[in-house]
């Protein structure tokens, strides 16, 4: 996440130009062809989420979340679903994003969890997001979603320390990551 940033969307669009057009010159077979494609949309997707521009991610998750079905690719299916619930849980609507995240439901991998956590925050339920972020933060130390999730779960549960040590946690693992800067920046500051 702390690289995400600095490339800009120009720069993503680019790259993911060029991977497909290096990926569509290969010699693969139809399928692997397709299940690639799948997953450049998530890409896509998820770099057009990062950049604020929801409209264009949500299209293209969409079209991640189909291709990924009609592919039986279930890693592609993850990501999909996955980045559809980040997108759904920025735009404020944590049902349409509840329901992405049922279709992972025994799912316990970090990204998972942290985007449950942020459900859960939005929703009200404190207790359940830390609990959740916490495992996330546990799963990856190094993914600083995680810990950053647990840090405004501390806070809301009324942790201030907790809150200050996993918003660290977040910077450490990516100090370039402007949303760990602009969190532990912020704690520091009141």
């Amino acid at each position: 996440p702390g690289q995400w940033h600095t490339l800009g969307l120009a720069g993503w669009e680019r790259l993911a130009d060029a991977l497909e057009k290096a990926h569509q010159q290969a010699d693969l077979p139809p399928r692997q062809l397709q299940q690639l494609q799948t997953r450049m949309y998530v890409a896509r997707a998820q770099v057009h989420r990062l950049h604020g521009r929801l409209t264009q991610a949500t299209e293209l998750a969409a079209q991640a979340v189909r291709k990924a079905a009609d592919t039986g690719d279930a890693g592609a299916r993850r990501l999909a679903a996955l980045c559809a619930a980040w997108i759904w849980v920025q735009r404020d609507a944590p049902d349409s994003a509840a329901d992405r995240l049922r279709s992972l439901a025994r799912d316990n991998a970090a990204p998972v969890l942290s985007a449950r956590a942020a459900l859960d925050l939005i929703r009200g339920d404190a207790a359940t997001a830390f609990s959740r972020a916490r495992q996330a933060a546990r799963a990856d130390p190094g993914d600083p979603r995680g810990w950053l999730l647990l840090s405004w779960a501390a806070e809301a549960r009324g942790n201030r320390l907790s809150a200050e040590r996993a918003a660290a946690e977040a910077l450490a693992a990516a100090p370039r990551w402007p949303p760990a800067r602009i969190r532990f920046a912020g704690l520091l500051q009141h």
